[in-house]
């Protein structure tokens, strides 16, 4: 079974929780910089909205990679990157309508 985030928009109170916890679980780290999750917050309406990838049916970080380094796996309906193919050029964080895709400062490599 494929491990999957459901994020329920109308609990989020903009805590920030889940980008500490997301963090520590992928990097070992506390530091929500690092975090795939981020939260939007439109202050002045009391609105959070938890952002991360949203797995697109045709997703257009992957249409833009030079290298080919993201795929979509049909099987697991993910969105994955290659890491041994990815450059860096940040080209799918620029595409992201999103905000799906990052850039980790400290390992140098984008993040989804």
């Amino acid at each position: 079974m494929p491990k999957v985030i459901i994020v329920d928009h109308e609990k989020c109170t903009g805590c920030r929780q889940c980008e500490l916890v997301c963090s520590v679980k992928n990097t070992g780290r506390s530091n929500p910089s690092r975090s795939r999750v981020s939260v939007v917050k439109w202050e002045g309406e009391g609105f959070y909205l938890p952002m991360l990838c949203q797995q697109c049916q045709t997703p257009v970080c992957m249409a833009v990679c030079p290298k080919d380094a993201i795929s979509r796996d049909e099987d697991l309906g993910r969105v994955t990157v290659d890491y041994d193919l990815c450059i860096g050029c940040e080209m799918c964080v620029a595409a992201c309508p999103f905000g799906g895709m990052g850039i980790d400062i400290v390992e140098r490599k984008v993040i989804k």
